[in-house]
């Protein structure tokens, strides 16, 4: 199924690479509360649980993004050798909020702050239009991005929960 093209459009998807270049294997399958992602094996290897009923998924340019009960995920990549020197972590912050404070609000984002894996999370927000959360891991050779975008303040709750049930079944 396709994801209609003006939600993709709104949720301010991240700038980066596309996970397919270096993640070929990613898989989602039914898991006992919802959906499981689970990424290549090796060194670049993640996995998560989003709980949800429901999933349409749809890939652009190598960008997976996944419907799930409503609320948006998308998953791709950058890869650290093409970031300055420095935490690699903060360098890809920095690139994605460049671009994104040209358009939106940015402001700091705590769902995941109890995750032992090092990571950062910030929201973009379009005053109106979508608020758009981002979590990054750092991989072996890349960032693993996670966007979790919705459209209306209504779902902001349910968005949240995604997010919190990703962080707390993720695997890197």
């Amino acid at each position: 199924m396709k994801i209609p093209r003006n939600l993709i459009l709104l949720s301010l998807l991240a700038i980066s690479m596309p996970l397919n270049a270096a993640n070929s294997a990613l898989q989602v399958t039914r898991s006992k509360d919802g959906f499981l992602f689970v990424g290549p094996k090796g060194e670049e290897s993640f996995s998560f649980d989003v709980a949800g009923k429901t999933i349409r998924t749809a890939d652009d340019d190598g960008r997976l993004f996944a419907e799930i009960d409503g609320i948006l995920i998308q998953l791709t990549s950058y890869p650290i050798a093409e970031l300055p020197e420095g935490d690699a972590l903060t360098e890809h912050q920095k690139y994605e909020t460049d671009y994104l404070k040209k358009h939106t609000i940015i402001s700091n984002s705590s769902v995941c702050s109890g995750l032992a894996i090092p990571h950062r999370e910030w929201k973009a927000t379009l005053s109106g239009v979508s608020t758009s959360t981002y979590l990054t891991i750092k991989l072996k050779r890349s960032i693993l991005i996670v966007v979790v975008a919705v459209t209306d303040k209504d779902q902001a709750v349910i968005a949240r929960q995604k997010l919190a049930s990703i962080c707390s079944k993720l695997k890197a």
